[in-house]
């Protein structure tokens, strides 16, 4: 059984409200490891944490060099390698 009809205009309206935040103000992540674009996101830190708005799936963060964060897939079968030839 379908959710009634204010439900429904409910989450399509915060759905379309995300999509259209990360159209403006969201930045595309890659993979560090392999360059594979992840998702869009709208980076955030607050309390001490790192939310990624938007973000699909889970990734790891790091910091890479000085200043600068590096995503990366958790599941390695995600990223391809010489070791893993079957991840394309």
């Amino acid at each position: 059984m379908s959710d009634p009809l204010p439900v429904r205009i409910r989450e399509r309206a915060r759905k379309d409200a995300l999509r259209a935040l990360l159209l403006v103000l969201g930045r595309d992540v890659a993979c560090a490891a392999c360059g594979r674009p992840l998702f869009r996101v709208l980076p955030i830190v607050w309390r001490g944490q790192l939310r990624l708005i938007g973000a699909t799936e889970p990734v790891r963060a790091a910091f890479g060099a000085r200043d600068t964060l590096e995503f990366r897939h958790v599941e390695l079968d995600h990223c391809p390698a010489p070791e893993r030839p079957w991840v394309r």
